[in-house]
């Protein structure tokens, strides 16, 4: 394939791309799944790269255009169209050059790149993890919620101070999301999922995914 042959060939130039935020990024337009994603963001840099060209490797040239476009998005356009012409060159085409195809089945596909129902994190994915920690059958220590909030800086020391004198279970869940839905969606629900990961309550990230 085009793309695999590419990527490989740029491989020390993709080691001094934010690696960081080129997985979110391809995130956001759907070419990684959110657990997948949620998992590679805690590993060491080349694993995070090597990740990132498994995905790519197996996405193949429907990906590809989306991944020049996250390049593009980071501000490495010089990287993005050094790839690109290289990937042209070995036979790859374009979003505005593929046109409609047909797959193996005979089924028509639409021209550009073919994504998951993915959508960007937005206040109702903080509902929703809201919901949840509120579901009678989740029991949850929210105590210790807040201990692990402060230390990923979700909450200050004096919003803990405030949340630890409400009383009532539900009535703390309330007080801290009425505080983190003031804050960046996107930021907020990472820092969940890892918080969940840190109470070694993978039960309720499976509710929050859907799973």
């Amino acid at each position: 394939m085009a793309a695999s042959q590419v990527i490989a060939k740029f491989t020390t130039e993709l080691e001094y791309v934010d690696i960081d935020r080129l997985l979110q990024e391809l995130w956001k337009e759907g070419v990684i799944k959110p657990q997948p994603y949620f998992q590679a963001r805690n590993k060491p840099f080349e694993e995070k790269l090597s990740f990132v060209q498994l995905q790519l490797s197996i996405g193949g040239e429907d990906v590809f255009p989306t991944f020049l476009e996250c390049l593009r998005t980071l501000k490495y356009g010089q990287l993005a169209s050094a790839m690109e012409a290289e990937w042209k060159k070995k036979g790859g085409k374009g979003p505005t050059e593929s046109g409609n195809t047909l797959p193996s089945n005979g089924a028509p596909q639409a021209s550009g790149i073919s994504k998951p129902d993915l959508k960007p994190v937005d206040l109702d994915d903080i509902r929703r993890v809201k919901d949840v920690m509120k579901d009678r059958n989740v029991v949850v220590k929210v105590d210790l919620f807040v201990d692990v909030l402060v230390k990923k800086r979700l909450l200050s020391v004096v919003e803990e101070k405030e949340i630890r004198e409400t009383r009532g279970h539900n009535a703390k869940i309330d007080a801290i999301f009425d505080i983190l839905l003031e804050l960046d969606a996107e930021e907020v629900y990472e820092k969940l999922i890892d918080t969940f990961k840190e109470m070694k309550r993978n039960d309720i990230i499976k509710k929050i995914q859907g799973a």
